[in-house]
């Protein structure tokens, strides 16, 4: 028998009909044509679950948080509402409710968590034990969020899953494994994923523009694609000076902190969101915008 040569075929499971590249049902547009490639990182649905699209909205959790699609130019993140909002179905943009771990009561370790490991960890280690006593967090509490140990090199991880508080400490799991040891009074910082608690925009400045929705308002707790980058159209604060394109050369897009798009104004330095993309005229503004928010 001869030596065999290099495999030249793909072979896989034949289901039904014919296997070809997007002709599947969840890959037909709504002319009934091919869809172009839709990328969905890391890839896979939960276990059980269908596909959701990108105008709903779903009590039922059917991605991973933070779970990135690309389509038709467009990126979105797998979002969770943290509080029913009043402000999306107006083309607004959407915030990040999370707090940084370090904030005083009520907000402290509220959305993430700031002190030591219950246990000294060692390189190869692919999981920690942050030390908090009866912190009473969820299951994957903090999957898709983000790790830095205070060691030498302050290297971040992915959290990939996290396991439900124990009484004494809540166990997250890394994308890889240490690199360093950390000792158990090292110091760590660890953020829930900024996908986790979307929220309504507010007067208040001290948030951060995540995205918009393509769905409306969103119900509390429940999950949506919210949209990141690519082609957007978002409110503006005004048709007036304030809007891109109204001046010359003042195309540059800025989150107002109830949502709307605006230049740069006197306030301060505002959060660069993107670009107008049209021509246009003097005083014929636009804000069809190229969100840059990935």
């Amino acid at each position: 028998m001869g030596t065999r040569g290099p495999k030249t075929y793909l072979y896989g499971p034949r289901i039904r009909g014919d296997i070809d590249l997007g002709v599947d049902p969840s890959s037909i547009d709504g002319a009934g044509q091919q869809n172009w490639a839709k990328m969905i990182f890391p890839g896979m649905k939960l276990a059980g679950q269908s596909d959701q699209l990108i105008t709903a909205q779903s009590a039922t959790q059917k991605f991973a948080i933070g779970t990135r699609r690309i389509e038709y130019g467009r990126t979105f993140r797998y979002s969770k509402c943290g509080a029913t909002t009043t402000t999306a179905a107006l083309a607004r943009l959407l915030w990040n409710g999370c707090y940084e771990p370090e904030c005083a009561s009520p907000y402290e370790d509220r959305d993430g968590f700031y002190g030591d490991l219950l246990t000294a960890a060692s390189v190869g280690d692919n999981y920690l034990d942050l030390e908090e006593v009866s912190a009473g967090r969820a299951a994957n509490a903090f999957q898709g969020g983000y790790l830095t140990p205070f060691d030498t090199n302050y290297n971040q991880y992915y959290i990939v899953k996290s396991d439900a508080s124990t009484s004494t400490y809540t166990r997250v799991y890394l994308d890889h494994p240490l690199v360093q040891a950390i000792s158990a009074t090292n110091g760590i910082q660890a953020y829930y994923s900024p996908y986790s608690k979307i929220i309504d925009g507010s007067l208040s400045a001290f948030y951060t523009a995540m995205g918009k929705s393509n769905c409306g308002d969103i119900t509390t707790d429940y999950y949506f694609w919210l949209q990141t980058a690519g082609p957007c159209w978002i409110t503006p604060t005004g048709w007036g000076a304030t809007c891109p394109g109204y001046t010359s050369q003042k195309r540059d897009a800025y989150a107002w902190t109830d949502g709307t798009v605006q230049i740069q104004n006197t306030v301060g330095s505002l959060q660069r969101i993107g670009y107008m993309l049209p021509a246009n005229q003097a005083t014929i503004a636009s804000v069809f915008i190229m969100l840059q928010l990935e």
